[in-house]
């Protein structure tokens, strides 16, 4: 899977699917390349908040849920349900 995870396809897909969540949100185009274009550089770290902690916890199981029981859904409309 680190092969998949470090293509550039794979990424660039990722940040197709973001702007295709955030135009389905009504977010302004200008607004959605701008929060696109930010997120393309990050870092990984341990969080000081143990609530960001719990709040993704909590996505990741409905995102299992979402994922059960729509496995027919695009990665747009699991997002999508997730908001």
């Amino acid at each position: 899977m680190g092969a998949v995870r470090n293509s550039r396809e794979h990424k660039e897909g990722r940040f197709d699917t973001i702007g295709s969540v955030l135009s389905a949100l009504a977010i302004p185009a200008p607004s959605a390349q701008a929060e696109c274009d930010r997120m393309r550089e990050h870092r990984i770290g341990r969080t000081a908040s143990k609530r960001v902690l719990g709040s993704l916890n909590e996505l990741m199981f409905l995102l299992e849920h979402s994922l059960h029981h729509h496995p027919e859904w695009t990665p747009v409309q699991h997002s999508l349900w997730l908001a």
